[in-house]
């Protein structure tokens, strides 16, 4: 049988207030993300708390790790 994505941990891009203009260096679609770091935050915190309570695995990854 295949896996699902259910079987898979989740990665989780994570920024510090100081990381945010490298993201947005980076984002091909960052019209549509928050420029306020304060609002990502929470919206990742809800990210991060949503996939929690449903029992999955987050493993939080830095952004210069996505560059490697």
């Amino acid at each position: 049988m295949k896996p699902t994505v259910e079987a898979y941990t989740v990665a989780l891009p994570w920024y510090e207030p100081e990381d945010l203009h490298r993201l947005w260096e980076l984002a091909h679609d960052h019209d549509d993300m928050p420029g306020d770091y304060e609002v990502w935050h929470e919206a990742a915190l809800n990210v991060m708390n949503a996939w929690l309570a449903r029992g999955r695995a987050l493993q939080i990854v830095r952004p210069e790790e996505f560059l490697l």
